[in-house]
């Protein structure tokens, strides 16, 4: 639901254009508002009829979630337009040579494995498992996690990724017969749901 997002977007630009310290000589307003529901060819589809329309009186094109933003600007680059995220979080968006006019507001997701290191040391834990689903988003981070582990001393006993639409039954079942008791569950909201139904119950 795009509702929060758009009732902040006119705000925005109704304060930048009312205030004429900020950009004088310029009134900003959107395009149609394309929702690709966090999928990557709606949004491929959708920049493409913007550009193709208005390619002229667009200066920046605005995303969300890393599945739908990632393809975007891999493109908008050619036009010359600047990409905005507001919660695209994927490491691999932190490739300045691939998407070199991509912007975002929240830190990539592989920021948080110093945390996890220094929990671990906190608490003198020495072991952890790692579930994480088959998407770039959640591989990078377990990747930089497991190398971070690794410089720190610290040991995955247990490292095991399932495929997006398919039933973590399988993983539960594998993560039940190892030894793992810390474990970092690094997937989309519903799986990770699922996933601790499932162990728990």
């Amino acid at each position: 639901d795009l509702t929060s997002f758009i009732i902040a977007l006119e705000v925005a630009l109704d304060r930048i254009n009312n205030n004429c310290t900020i950009l004088p000589c310029y009134h900003l307003s959107h395009s149609k508002i394309i929702d690709p529901m966090c999928s990557d060819n709606p949004a491929v589809l959708g920049f493409i009829e913007q550009v193709s329309n208005n390619s002229k009186d667009i200066l920046a094109i605005l995303g969300g979630c890393s599945v739908s933003v990632q393809p975007v600007a891999s493109l908008a680059h050619y036009w010359n337009l600047v990409q905005i995220a507001i919660e695209a979080s994927s490491p691999r968006l932190s490739n300045t040579r691939e998407y070199p006019l991509f912007l975002r507001a929240v830190p990539p997701d592989d920021n948080i494995t110093p945390g996890i290191v220094g929990i671990m040391n906190y608490y003198g834990w020495e072991h952890i498992a790692i579930i994480s689903q088959e998407e770039d988003l959640f591989t990078f981070t377990r990747d930089a996690l497991s190398e971070d582990l690794k410089r720190n001393n610290l040991q995955v006993i247990h490292s095991v990724s399932f495929p997006t639409n398919q039933n973590p039954q399988g993983v539960v079942n594998s993560l039940q017969a190892s030894s793992g008791r810390v474990i970092f569950l690094n997937c989309y909201e519903t799986y990770a749901i699922e996933i601790l139904c499932q162990v728990i119950y």
